[in-house]
Order: C-alpha cells, then sequence, then structure tokens
C-alpha cells in the first residue's frame, strides 16, 4: 500500500511540474509597444446604445417605484 501511495504522490508531482512548464507566448510578449489610439476609441453608436440601454433601465425602476407607492406596498 505505501509503494502504491508513493507512485501515486510521484506521479502527481511530475503531472505539476509538466504543467507548471507549459507557458504560451505571443509575439509582442517582451516588447515595449505603444499601444495606438485607434484600439482604444468606443464609436459613438456604442455610447449612445449603452447610455439609451441604461436610461430604459431607470426608467424602469422609476415606474415600479411608481407602482409599489400607488398600491401601498413598502
Amino acid at each position: 500500500m505505501d509503494k502504491y501511495m508513493i507512485s501515486l504522490y510521484v506521479l502527481l508531482v511530475l503531472s505539476t511540474v509538466q504543467c507548471l512548464g507549459q507557458l504560451t507566448f505571443t509575439p509582442n510578449w517582451g516588447k515595449r509597444m505603444t499601444v495606438s489610439q485607434d484600439e482604444c476609441k468606443i464609436g459613438g453608436e456604442a455610447i449612445v446604445y449603452i447610455l439609451s440601454t441604461i436610461e430604459t433601465g431607470i426608467k424602469k425602476i422609476i415606474e415600479c417605484e411608481k407602482l409599489r407607492i400607488s398600491s401601498g406596498l413598502q
């Protein structure tokens, strides 16, 4: 039984070491590249969509609150 446990422990340690050694490098790894300004820009349509979605959510919350108050619920 002890040999089995030791073998299992050694196998576990070796497989863990193998997993820790696997790295994936991208082509830009280690380079000090400047980020172009185009990558950080958000389109106007996206901003309008986000704001309209937030506005719709706020309107729904206000309507629910008015309904709760008018029905006397707390």
